[in-house]
Protein backbone atom coordinates (compact mmCIF):
# COMPACT_ATOMS: atom_id res chain seq x y z
CA UNK A 1 0.00 0.00 0.00
CA UNK A 2 1.23 3.62 -0.88
CA UNK A 3 1.51 5.83 1.34
CA UNK A 4 -1.39 7.70 -0.72
CA UNK A 5 -3.39 5.38 0.71
CA UNK A 6 -2.85 4.96 3.83
CA UNK A 7 -2.97 8.79 4.24
CA UNK A 8 -6.49 8.51 2.94
CA UNK A 9 -6.97 5.72 5.12
CA UNK A 10 -5.73 7.51 8.05
CA UNK A 11 -8.24 10.82 7.08
CA UNK A 12 -11.00 8.85 6.83
CA UNK A 13 -10.46 7.27 10.27
CA UNK A 14 -10.50 10.30 11.89
CA UNK A 15 -12.93 11.80 10.08
CA UNK A 16 -15.17 8.70 11.30
CA UNK A 17 -14.05 9.13 15.18
CA UNK A 18 -14.78 12.64 15.07
CA UNK A 19 -18.45 11.81 13.62
CA UNK A 20 -19.12 9.84 15.92
CA UNK A 21 -17.70 12.22 18.78
CA UNK A 22 -20.22 14.56 17.57
CA UNK A 23 -22.59 12.16 17.67
CA UNK A 24 -22.39 11.15 21.57
CA UNK A 25 -21.96 15.05 22.31
CA UNK A 26 -25.73 15.38 20.02
CA UNK A 27 -26.77 12.68 22.29
CA UNK A 28 -25.81 14.40 25.65
CA UNK A 29 -27.13 18.05 24.73
CA UNK A 30 -30.32 16.75 23.32
CA UNK A 31 -31.23 15.13 27.27
CA UNK A 32 -34.54 16.79 28.15
CA UNK A 33 -33.87 18.47 31.86
CA UNK A 34 -36.15 21.24 32.49
CA UNK A 35 -38.48 21.18 35.43
CA UNK A 36 -41.77 21.17 34.65
CA UNK A 37 -45.15 21.80 36.23
CA UNK A 38 -48.45 21.42 35.56
CA UNK A 39 -51.48 23.17 37.97
CA UNK A 40 -54.77 22.64 37.06
CA UNK A 41 -58.22 23.59 38.20
CA UNK A 42 -60.58 21.77 39.45
CA UNK A 43 -62.79 24.77 41.20
CA UNK A 44 -66.63 25.13 39.19
CA UNK A 45 -65.01 28.14 37.05
CA UNK A 46 -62.40 25.37 35.89
CA UNK A 47 -65.30 23.52 34.53
CA UNK A 48 -66.99 26.41 33.27
CA UNK A 49 -63.31 27.07 30.64
CA UNK A 50 -63.63 23.16 30.53
CA UNK A 51 -59.90 22.88 31.88
CA UNK A 52 -59.56 19.29 30.67
CA UNK A 53 -59.93 20.84 26.78
CA UNK A 54 -57.29 23.07 27.85
CA UNK A 55 -55.46 20.52 29.66
CA UNK A 56 -55.34 18.11 26.13
CA UNK A 57 -54.93 21.32 23.80
CA UNK A 58 -51.81 22.44 25.77
CA UNK A 59 -50.20 19.92 27.75
CA UNK A 60 -48.35 18.02 25.05
CA UNK A 61 -46.99 21.21 23.31
CA UNK A 62 -45.97 23.09 26.70
CA UNK A 63 -43.83 19.75 27.61
CA UNK A 64 -42.28 19.79 23.76
CA UNK A 65 -41.73 23.37 23.47
CA UNK A 66 -40.08 23.96 27.32
CA UNK A 67 -38.42 20.29 26.78
CA UNK A 68 -39.44 18.85 30.17
CA UNK A 69 -37.16 16.71 31.64
CA UNK A 70 -39.67 16.19 35.01
CA UNK A 71 -43.01 16.75 35.48
CA UNK A 72 -44.81 17.47 38.72
CA UNK A 73 -48.72 17.87 39.20
CA UNK A 74 -49.97 20.35 41.67
CA UNK A 75 -54.31 20.58 42.13
CA UNK A 76 -56.15 24.08 42.35
CA UNK A 77 -58.57 23.17 44.92
CA UNK A 78 -59.54 24.20 48.13
CA UNK A 79 -56.63 23.52 50.09
CA UNK A 80 -54.21 22.29 47.24
CA UNK A 81 -50.66 22.48 49.54
CA UNK A 82 -51.99 19.58 51.56
CA UNK A 83 -54.11 18.28 48.94
CA UNK A 84 -54.00 14.19 48.39
CA UNK A 85 -55.23 15.11 44.72
CA UNK A 86 -51.75 15.59 43.17
CA UNK A 87 -49.91 13.11 41.18
CA UNK A 88 -46.05 11.96 41.45
CA UNK A 89 -43.76 13.41 39.75
CA UNK A 90 -43.25 12.35 36.25
CA UNK A 91 -39.53 11.61 34.46
CA UNK A 92 -40.78 12.78 30.67
CA UNK A 93 -37.20 11.29 29.36
CA UNK A 94 -36.17 7.94 31.11
CA UNK A 95 -33.31 6.26 29.74
CA UNK A 96 -34.84 2.75 29.37
CA UNK A 97 -32.16 0.88 27.79
CA UNK A 98 -31.94 -1.49 25.35
CA UNK A 99 -33.49 -0.69 21.97
CA UNK A 100 -35.71 2.13 22.84
CA UNK A 101 -36.42 4.59 20.82
CA UNK A 102 -36.13 7.68 22.87
CA UNK A 103 -39.20 9.79 20.53
CA UNK A 104 -41.41 7.17 21.50
CA UNK A 105 -40.62 6.57 25.05
CA UNK A 106 -40.91 10.78 25.17
CA UNK A 107 -44.29 10.38 23.14
CA UNK A 108 -45.46 7.85 25.65
CA UNK A 109 -44.50 9.89 28.60
CA UNK A 110 -46.63 12.54 27.33
CA UNK A 111 -49.25 11.00 26.84
CA UNK A 112 -49.11 9.62 30.80
CA UNK A 113 -48.59 12.91 31.84
CA UNK A 114 -51.77 14.03 30.26
CA UNK A 115 -53.53 10.63 31.98
CA UNK A 116 -52.46 11.76 35.43
CA UNK A 117 -53.05 15.58 34.75
CA UNK A 118 -56.91 14.41 34.41
CA UNK A 119 -56.84 12.40 37.12
CA UNK A 120 -55.47 15.00 39.33
CA UNK A 121 -58.20 17.16 37.86
CA UNK A 122 -61.14 14.68 38.59
CA UNK A 123 -60.10 14.41 42.37
CA UNK A 124 -59.43 18.19 42.74
CA UNK A 125 -63.15 18.36 41.25
CA UNK A 126 -64.34 16.80 44.72
CA UNK A 127 -63.25 20.12 46.77
CA UNK A 128 -64.21 22.98 44.31
CA UNK A 129 -63.12 25.99 45.88
CA UNK A 130 -59.87 27.96 44.32
CA UNK A 131 -56.85 28.51 46.58
CA UNK A 132 -54.74 29.57 43.86
CA UNK A 133 -51.83 31.19 46.14
CA UNK A 134 -51.88 27.44 47.78
CA UNK A 135 -51.42 26.11 44.49
CA UNK A 136 -48.71 28.10 43.29
CA UNK A 137 -47.05 27.52 46.73
CA UNK A 138 -46.97 23.80 46.62
CA UNK A 139 -46.02 24.15 42.91
CA UNK A 140 -42.53 25.68 43.95
CA UNK A 141 -42.04 23.46 46.95
CA UNK A 142 -42.28 20.56 44.78
CA UNK A 143 -39.87 22.23 42.45
CA UNK A 144 -38.42 18.79 40.53
CA UNK A 145 -34.95 18.46 39.76
CA UNK A 146 -33.43 20.08 36.32
CA UNK A 147 -31.86 22.98 34.80
CA UNK A 148 -32.71 26.68 34.44
CA UNK A 149 -35.97 28.22 34.74
CA UNK A 150 -38.59 26.21 35.91
CA UNK A 151 -41.28 26.09 33.48
CA UNK A 152 -45.52 26.23 35.11
CA UNK A 153 -48.05 25.62 33.06
CA UNK A 154 -51.52 27.12 35.06
CA UNK A 155 -54.28 26.03 33.84
CA UNK A 156 -56.88 28.58 35.43
CA UNK A 157 -59.16 31.17 35.31
CA UNK A 158 -56.78 32.34 38.70
CA UNK A 159 -60.14 33.41 40.60
CA UNK A 160 -58.81 32.95 44.06
CA UNK A 161 -61.67 32.02 45.81
CA UNK A 162 -60.83 30.04 49.43
CA UNK A 163 -60.65 31.05 53.24
CA UNK A 164 -60.92 35.01 53.69
CA UNK A 165 -59.45 35.61 49.89
CA UNK A 166 -61.59 35.96 47.39
CA UNK A 167 -61.30 37.88 43.91
CA UNK A 168 -64.74 37.82 43.32
CA UNK A 169 -65.09 40.41 46.17
CA UNK A 170 -62.09 42.29 46.67
CA UNK A 171 -61.89 45.61 44.99
CA UNK A 172 -59.83 46.30 42.63
CA UNK A 173 -61.33 49.05 40.58
CA UNK A 174 -59.57 52.00 41.59
CA UNK A 175 -55.70 52.78 41.97
CA UNK A 176 -55.77 53.09 45.97
CA UNK A 177 -57.59 49.62 45.89
CA UNK A 178 -55.34 48.08 43.11
CA UNK A 179 -52.06 48.74 45.46
CA UNK A 180 -53.75 47.82 49.04
CA UNK A 181 -55.17 44.05 47.74
CA UNK A 182 -51.47 43.27 45.84
CA UNK A 183 -50.23 45.04 49.10
CA UNK A 184 -52.26 42.91 51.49
CA UNK A 185 -51.31 39.28 49.35
CA UNK A 186 -48.03 39.93 49.04
CA UNK A 187 -47.04 39.66 52.57
CA UNK A 188 -48.93 35.65 52.16
CA UNK A 189 -47.70 34.91 48.81
CA UNK A 190 -45.49 32.20 47.84
CA UNK A 191 -41.99 32.74 46.66
CA UNK A 192 -41.65 32.54 43.10
CA UNK A 193 -38.57 33.22 41.41
CA UNK A 194 -36.56 31.43 39.63
CA UNK A 195 -40.05 30.15 37.91
CA UNK A 196 -42.10 31.07 34.74
CA UNK A 197 -45.70 30.48 34.88
CA UNK A 198 -47.78 30.16 31.33
CA UNK A 199 -51.16 31.13 32.46
CA UNK A 200 -54.20 29.62 29.89
CA UNK A 201 -57.23 31.92 31.07
CA UNK A 202 -56.85 34.37 33.57
CA UNK A 203 -60.21 36.16 34.46
CA UNK A 204 -61.97 34.33 31.24
CA UNK A 205 -65.28 33.22 33.12
CA UNK A 206 -66.34 36.50 34.62
CA UNK A 207 -68.89 38.02 32.62
CA UNK A 208 -67.44 41.39 33.20
CA UNK A 209 -65.02 42.23 30.72
CA UNK A 210 -63.58 45.37 33.17
CA UNK A 211 -63.29 42.61 36.35
CA UNK A 212 -61.44 40.63 33.88
CA UNK A 213 -58.81 43.61 33.14
CA UNK A 214 -58.88 44.29 36.74
CA UNK A 215 -57.83 40.03 37.49
CA UNK A 216 -54.95 39.90 35.10
CA UNK A 217 -53.28 43.73 36.19
CA UNK A 218 -53.66 42.41 40.13
CA UNK A 219 -51.96 39.09 38.98
CA UNK A 220 -49.45 41.05 37.18
CA UNK A 221 -49.11 43.38 39.82
CA UNK A 222 -48.55 40.38 42.60
CA UNK A 223 -46.09 38.69 40.66
CA UNK A 224 -43.73 41.96 40.12
CA UNK A 225 -43.08 42.29 44.17
CA UNK A 226 -40.10 41.13 45.55
CA UNK A 227 -42.22 39.39 47.96
CA UNK A 228 -43.13 36.87 45.13
CA UNK A 229 -39.85 37.16 43.91
CA UNK A 230 -40.76 38.36 40.09
CA UNK A 231 -41.25 35.11 38.31
CA UNK A 232 -41.48 35.44 34.53
CA UNK A 233 -45.45 35.19 33.67
CA UNK A 234 -47.32 34.92 30.04
CA UNK A 235 -50.81 35.03 29.74
CA UNK A 236 -52.16 33.62 27.09
CA UNK A 237 -55.32 35.09 26.68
Amino acid sequence: MDLTSRSRRRIAFGAALAVGALSLTGCSADKLTTPCAVVVDGSGSGAKFDAATRLKDRLNDFAVEQKCGQMAFVPIDGAPVGSVCTQKTLPMDPDLGGNSDQETVRTGRRTLALTRANAMLECARQNPSSDVLGALRRAADQRPPGDGTYQVLVVSDMLQNAGDLSLYKMELGTEAAMTKAVDTVAAQAPKLAGMRLDITDCGVTLSSSKKAVEVKTFWTRLFKTAAVGDPEVDFER
